[in-house]
């Protein structure tokens, strides 16, 4: 490393990892040289080796860049709310199939995202069936077990994880009616194939753009849903035919962003209002939330009623955390 402040080496830094972006939009990994990046710096391909030992470390540098571009740029991502509308229309197909007003959610871990998931679910029951009730259990609770739990309450339709966990005896997922064959009624997808073309095409056609400034750089979106065809809910045809029609209504709303899930007068719990009548919920607090609706029945889970697994979890990502 040359001598020299740390404030120009990060400069020079900067400035090769630019010229590796800029010939990335029309050139491949491979045909790119260190000799060709130095061409379009400022100083000498011998110079870029005082800074980078290899090519191969400049594109980690720049990808590792990208990503952290891609976290900061998480709020705007969020204002898609595109996980939140399968939640929802989830949320829809079980209230309308709800005998007694009752509907089971059984929750994974209570990280970031975690309640914004259950309360747009509580929200899509709530819109076909304002007196329904959701119950919430959590798996990640010690010695629980959620499906017994709401067994006891003879709750039949309950939303469980996303998919199959592997290594788990348990194969319940998605929404599914409670019985002897567990007759499952819908569940998120995700079209990976879809998402690997969108980010590559991103990459090649270089998406992202700067500031005039130079400094601030905006990050590739890395997160598409419903709207983009990578993220969709599919449905058991032997749904009634007015809920698949409801279903259908709402997802041409959702996928055109006619329709927003965290709108309106929402009151948490405890009856506060959370969010007032005619605005709509900030996206850093959709991500941090730590409140439920007031149709949900349960609580967070307390630090010390977690699993050891759970509780790792809670370090970096929990909205419960460890009483000091």
């Amino acid at each position: 490393m040359p001598a020299g402040s740390e404030k120009r080496t990060n400069a020079r830094r900067e400035e090769i990892i630019n010229a590796c972006e800029k010939l990335y939009q029309t050139m491949s990994f491979k045909e790119i040289t260190i000799k060709q990046i130095g061409e379009v710096t400022s100083f000498s391909r011998t110079s870029i080796y005082n800074y980078f030992e290899t090519k191969e470390e400049i594109f980690l540098a720049l990808l590792t860049r990208e990503y952290k571009m891609w976290v900061e740029q998480l709020k705007d991502v969020l204002e898609k709310y595109e996980k939140l509308t399968v939640e929802e229309l989830a949320g829809i197909i079980a209230g309308s199939l709800a005998d007694d007003d009752n509907v089971g959610y059984i929750a994974d871990n209570p990280v970031y995202g975690a309640c914004a998931n259950i309360n747009a679910f509580a929200l899509g029951v709530k819109f076909v069936n304002p007196r329904a009730k959701v119950y919430l259990e959590w798996n990640s609770i010690k010695d629980n077990d959620s499906e017994e739990n709401l067994a006891k309450k003879n709750i039949s339709i309950i939303s469980n994880q996303d998919m199959i966990t592997p290594g788990k005896s348990k194969r319940k997922f998605g929404l599914y009616k409670a019985s002897d064959s567990d007759k499952h009624l819908a569940m998120p997808v995700w079209h990976w194939g879809v998402f690997y073309e969108k980010l590559i095409q991103s990459i090649m056609s270089g998406s992202w753009s700067k500031d005039e400034d130079g400094d601030n750089v905006k990050a590739l979106n890395y997160w598409w849903g419903m709207s983009a065809g990578v993220v969709d809910l599919i449905y058991s045809e032997s749904l009634p035919s007015a809920t698949k029609r409801l279903v259908k209504l709402f997802e041409k709303e959702l996928k055109e962003a006619r329709f927003r899930v965290f709108e309106g007068e929402l009151k948490d719990q405890q009856g506060n209002i959370r969010v007032e009548e005619g605005k709509l919920i900030d996206p850093e607090h959709i991500i941090t939330m730590d409140w439920l609706l007031d149709n949900v029945v349960g609580r967070l889970p307390r630090y010390d009623e977690l699993t050891d697994n759970a509780k790792l979890k809670m370090a970096l990502q929990g909205v419960v955390k460890e009483e000091e």
